[in-house]
């Protein structure tokens, strides 16, 4: 029977901190956790003090194992190097030991959290529509820069007219 996400995320961690205790004796873990609260185009993040490893739960079931090892070498390049160890050589190293390719993103197609929005405002004289994104709306709304029309007609707060949401 196939594992669950949680099962299989579960079970790759378990065996990382088994290996680490003998590929890497010096490291030690009082506790080591993880959470799949993730969201978005990030498939994994390390908590590096805390020992906590969060995995996105629309990482594909090819790719846990990967994303799992990835941020578990995180864990334990800080435990090694401190915490500006990032991506280089201790990560990679470490990596290696592990038997993976150091790679630094993933290739998943995850879905956007975010939802993009662009607003449309509408000139109050000739009715031409002017679509803006999200950041330039709130300039336009706290008076930060002014926008105007080909007739030259200053467009407000006062001419927008709806929003656009995209995914």
């Amino acid at each position: 029977m196939e594992q669950t996400f949680d099962e299989r995320v579960t079970t790759v961690l378990e065996d990382l901190v088994e290996r680490s205790k003998e590929l890497f004796p010096d490291v030690v873990f009082e506790q080591i956790g993880w959470q799949d609260c993730l969201k978005g185009l990030t498939a994994g993040r390390a908590y590096l003090r805390e020992d906590i490893i969060q995995i996105n739960k629309n990482v594909p079931a090819e790719g846990i194992e990967q994303t799992v090892v990835h941020e578990f070498a995180h864990l334990v390049a800080t435990k090694i190097g401190g915490v500006k160890v990032g991506h280089g050589k201790i990560w990679k190293d470490i990596m290696l030991k592990l038997g993976y390719s150091p790679e630094r993103t993933h290739r998943y197609n995850l879905p956007r959290h975010r939802v993009l929005r662009k607003y449309v405002y509408m000139c109050m004289t000739c009715g031409k529509s002017y679509t803006v994104s999200a950041k330039r709306h709130k300039q336009i709304d706290s008076l930060k820069i002014r926008i105007r029309c080909d007739c030259g007609q200053l467009l407000s707060v006062e001419s927008y007219h709806h929003m656009i949401e995209e995914r």
